[in-house]
């Protein structure tokens, strides 16, 4: 391994990447919690921190629970999700040493226990294999690999079932609905964005719907934030304020950075 994501600097993965599942999830050895850590330096671009515990019928953003996104200077940018409500040590804005520590793992959101789920992506936003970016490569299969394959804790096996399960589950109830989430993300890959989420929020302010979830809520931001999302000429109005916070609340406000 070339570089860390765990403080204890002893991954394990419990669920490869895959074209449904493109990620890695991890835990460190022998099943066990620990902090989480910049993969490399780089840019706080994305903090939520507001949820308490797991779900597992959400979409959208909100499947990632507590999450992190950090933008670096080598054409990447790296996601920690699921983590422990209160744990997050950094915020929009915040400029990450490689190392540094910036969460526990945890399991809130779409997670079926305790556990790190962390997606690289290119700047247009586009996942790649994380495993690419944390192993050498070579022609024989990795020695950690194998560890998985061979060695999972029956815990953690079982979590990795249910999780799959879940994906089918969801893929059989969305096969008849116009748009799904995932065709929605599909359908823009080619720009560089992140999907803002706040399905909980119930009154109608645009500005405290953003707050709750830490981001940005001043006028300037939000004139930005229609623009990105095809809201012209935006003049703060009740209208253009509810059409964002509608795209808040479904998942499918493009940040602006």
């Amino acid at each position: 391994m070339i570089s860390h994501i765990l403080f204890s600097a002893n991954e394990v993965i419990t669920q490869n990447y895959t074209p449904t599942h493109q990620a890695i999830d991890v835990v460190g050895a022998g099943n066990t919690v620990s902090d989480v850590i910049a993969y490399d330096d780089g840019t706080v671009v994305l903090v939520v921190n507001n949820v308490k515990g797991n779900n597992t019928n959400t979409t959208g953003t909100a499947t990632y629970g507590n999450f992190i996104k950090i933008k670096h200077g080598n054409n990447i940018q790296t996601l920690y999700a699921h983590l422990k409500y209160g744990s997050i040590k950094v915020k929009q804005g915040d400029y990450v040493k490689k190392g540094e520590v910036i969460g526990t793992m945890g399991n809130t959101g779409r997670a079926f226990g305790v556990h790190l789920h962390f997606e690289v992506r290119d700047y247009n936003n586009k996942r790649k294999n994380p495993y690419d970016y944390l192993w050498q490569t070579s022609n024989s299969p990795s020695p950690m690999v194998n560890k998985v394959e061979e060695k999972l804790p029956e815990e953690i096996k079982v979590s990795n079932e249910q999780e799959n399960v879940q994906e089918e589950t969801n893929e059989e109830k969305s096969e008849n609905n116009e748009q799904t989430q995932e065709e929605f993300v599909q359908e823009n890959l080619n720009e560089d964005f992140t999907l803002f989420e706040n399905s909980e929020y119930k009154y109608i302010s645009l500005a405290d719907a953003l707050e709750e979830i830490y981001v940005n809520n001043s006028y300037e931001y939000r004139e930005k934030l229609a623009l990105k999302n095809n809201i012209p000429d935006y003049k703060g109005s009740k209208m253009q304020n509810l059409k964002l916070l509608q795209l808040l609340k479904e998942g499918k406000l493009k940040a602006v950075y």
